[in-house]
C-alpha cells in the first residue's frame, strides 16, 4: 500500500523511516525488509518481493502497535535537533581549540601574562597603603 506520512506520521515514526521514497516489505514471517538499491526499476523491485528480501542482512520486527500522529512543528524540531546539536559541539570544540592555541602562542612567545600584571599592581597597592 501506499502511505502518505506527511499526514500520517505515526507509521513513519514506528518504522523509523528518515528519507523519501522509502519502499518496506512487511514479510509473513513479521519482519519488514527495507528496498536499499538506489535504482529502482521493475525487475529489481520484482526480485526482492519475490523473495529477494530474504537475503539482506538486517530487518526490523513488525511493531504490534503504531505510533501517534505527532504536530509537524515538532516533526520539524526532531529533525533539526541532530545537525543543530553537532554545529554546537563543532563550535565549542574549534573555540576550545582556539583559546588553547593562542595560551600556547602565548607561551611560546614569552608574553607576560595579565595575570603576572595583575599581581605587580596588587603589590603597589600594599605598598602604598
Amino acid at each position: 500500500g501506499r502511505v502518505n506520512v506527511s499526514t500520517d506520521n505515526g507509521i513513519a515514526l514506528t518504522f523509523d523511516v528518515e528519507r523519501f521514497p522509502t519502499l518496506l516489505l512487511l514479510s509473513a514471517d513479521g519482519r519488514a525488509y527495507e528496498f536499499q538499491e538506489r535504482r529502482r526499476s521493475l525487475p529489481l523491485l520484482s526480485a526482492f518481493a519475490t523473495g529477494g528480501y530474504r537475503n539482506q542482512l538486517s530487518s526490523l520486527a513488525v511493531p504490534t502497535t503504531l505510533r501517534p500522529n505527532e504536530p509537524q512543528w515538532w516533526l520539524l524540531l526532531r529533525s533539526l535537533w541532530k545537525p543543530l546539536k553537532q554545529t554546537v559541539i563543532v563550535a565549542f570544540s574549534i573555540a576550545a581549540c582556539l583559546a588553547g592555541g593562542i595560551k600556547l602562542l602565548i607561551y611560546a612567545c614569552g608574553i607576560r601574562v595579565p595575570e603576572e600584571a595583575a599581581e605587580g599592581e596588587a603589590t603597589n597597592k600594599k605598598k602604598a597603603g
